[in-house]
């Protein structure tokens, strides 16, 4: 039996071991280098940066790999953790009609072991054209505007007041009151949209106004005291076929017409109070929608039929923006009353209203948020701006 022990081997270096070092460092250094990671394993990170004007009121949509989306509002950053080592792909969504997205989406990210990746977004957004009505320059004339208040133009002639404009769906025509006829009577009258080919739809007398368009820009439906009341009317848009929908004494005002074409929305008094109905477009099945305690009016559908908003005139306070379900159900208040706010009219992507306020005494157009967020002042300045409505969406 041997006492001596046997030495001890240090451990080798085997070249593979070497290879293996050199092939990962370049990698893992990189990562440190263009993407300031830190030690967070498994890590992704993602932020948006939004630029240019009329921006978005909503959050953006992030998913990582298909799966349930995240929202994430702009410039805040989200982390994807424990994510498996390995390439992921990375999208991001609901942009607002009017921003797009410099880059592509989804984009392929690697997590890397060590640290973390960061995707950036970038989003720009442009202005919008909308019509409005002001008295700038003399009587109510119809005004273009960008949605950041820019490229102000007026659009009517200026022999006449001109009020309530309203777009037909495909944005190539614009009805609207005026009382440039005979006797100086409100009539409904349709123009180009930039101006030209302007006429008469109406000429039978009573006090014409609010022209609301049917989905196929055949057909005009109009609110009219020719009849001794306020009642709602329909016309072709050649100025043949007028036909009374409603017949209460009541009054009955303000239509707006469903994208769809199935219902047209309007405010009556028929009940007491005037609440928010919807009636077929031949006048039947009417109902109502709203039971609010203080008056209703001004209902305006959303793009995509689904909401409504209209406005609440509490006897003790400013009139309210609210927006609901198209069935009358989920009603929230858009503005807090500060200013009387009324007329709302939704953009092209049913994100944002416009609408009209009085201010310091003086009638102003304003945007904000469906969602009640990023109130912005339109216009500014002395006279009366009134009835904001936007373009509709280039096809």
């Amino acid at each position: 039996m041997s006492l001596h022990t046997a030495p001890s081997r240090r451990p080798s270096l085997r070249l593979s071991d070497v290879v293996r070092a050199l092939a990962t460092a370049p990698m893992l250094l990189a990562a440190l280098a263009c993407h300031d990671a830190t030690l967070s394993g498994g890590t992704l990170r993602v932020t948006t940066r939004t630029t240019g004007v009329d921006l978005t009121v909503d959050p953006y949509t992030v998913s990582v790999d298909g799966k349930s989306p995240v929202t994430v509002g702009d410039s805040v950053p989200y982390a994807f953790t424990t994510l498996d080592i390995g390439r992921h792909t990375v999208g991001i969504g609901n942009l607002a009609g009017n921003c797009t997205l410099d880059g592509a989406s989804p984009v392929s990210v690697a997590v890397v072991p060590i640290g973390f990746d960061t995707v950036t977004f970038h989003i720009a957004c442009t202005s919008r054209p909308l019509t409005f009505v002001s008295e700038r320059a003399g009587p109510d004339e119809i005004y273009a505007i960008e949605s950041d208040g820019s490229g102000v133009s007026r659009l009517s002639d200026g022999i006449a007041s001109d009020l309530t404009p309203a777009w037909s769906i495909d944005g190539a025509h614009v009805a609207f009151a005026s009382n440039r006829g005979a006797g100086g009577n409100y009539e409904i009258y349709a123009m180009n949209g930039d101006g030209t080919s302007l006429h008469a739809v109406t000429s039978a007398g009573g006090f014409n106004w609010f022209p609301a368009w049917s989905p196929d820009g055949r057909r005009i439906a109009f609110e009219s005291t020719r009849d001794g009341f306020l009642a709602i009317y329909v016309v072709n848009a050649d100025g043949s076929g007028l036909t009374r929908l409603t017949a209460d004494s009541a009054g009955d005002e303000h239509p707006s017409w469903s994208p769809d074409g199935s219902h047209i929305a309007f405010a009556s008094a028929r009940g007491g109070a005037a609440q928010i109905y919807t009636m077929a477009p031949d006048g039947s099945d009417a109902h109502a929608l709203t039971q609010s305690a203080d008056p209703a009016t001004a209902p305006a559908y959303s793009p995509d039929g689904s909401r409504i908003a209209y406005v609440v005139v509490p006897a003790d306070g400013n009139a309210r923006l609210h927006v609901m379900a198209a069935d009358g159900s989920a009603d929230a208040t858009v503005t807090d009353g500060t200013d009387f706010s009324t007329f709302p009219a939704w953009s092209p992507d049913g994100r944002k209203l416009a609408f009209m306020a009085q201010h310091e005494g003086a009638w102003q157009v304003y945007i904000i948020g469906a969602n009640g967020a990023r109130l912005t002042p339109l216009t500014s300045g002395g006279g009366t701006n009134l009835f904001p409505v936007w373009a509709p969406a280039a096809p």
